[in-house]
């Protein structure tokens, strides 16, 4: 699939279905042009690992896993990858979390922690770069009747920060799994 950034440095509203081989091949890691500046091998270090945690997450069920943030924007150097994935909430916490917890319990860790930077986030984001987090489908807006039960993320991550403008996201495919792009 070919994506290019708009005039506003994101991809065009919508949700791009692309497998991790598409991904490395796409705009947001060669870049959108000859800018000398572009962090290819960042950009390249980040969707590696990320790769890496999304095969654990589809190992334990998870499949509907997108990519959004820094990381789909014609920045130069993102200073992360942010992902969020959907599942039942009851699904992550009898199955997906735990199971995660066993394989790497350092990484999938949701309690934020501040390393003395300022920051307060999660430890996979000081350690690599990297922020994902769970949307439980039932408080998607579709599923929920009470407007305040609403988990905003996926709306939030859809629009640019300062300006509400709409902006693309990245679903992740495994290959192979066309189904996952419904």
């Amino acid at each position: 699939m070919d994506i290019q950034f708009n005039s506003h440095g994101v991809l065009p509203p919508g949700d791009y279905p692309m497998t991790f081989e598409e991904i490395g091949r796409s705009v947001l890691i060669t870049g959108p042009g000859d800018e000398p500046d572009w962090d290819t091998a960042w950009r390249a270090r980040l969707l590696d690992v990320f790769e890496y945690r999304c095969i654990q997450l589809w190992s334990v069920g998870v499949t509907e896993i997108f990519i959004v943030g820094s990381f789909v924007s014609d920045k130069l150097h993102p200073n992360d990858l942010d992902a969020y994935f959907v599942c039942r909430k009851d699904h992550w916490e009898r199955i997906a979390e735990p199971s995660l917890k066993e394989l790497d319990p350092e990484f999938w860790s949701f309690e934020r922690i501040n390393k003395g930077t300022g920051r307060v986030a999660y430890p996979m984001w000081f350690d690599y770069g990297i922020e994902i987090y769970p949307v439980y489908e039932e408080f998607l807006e579709a599923n929920v009747s009470d407007p305040d039960l609403k988990d905003i993320k996926p709306e939030w991550f859809r629009k640019i920060k300062y300006t509400h403008t709409g902006k693309g996201v990245i679903k992740v495919i495994r290959p192979g799994r066309a189904s996952d792009q419904i």
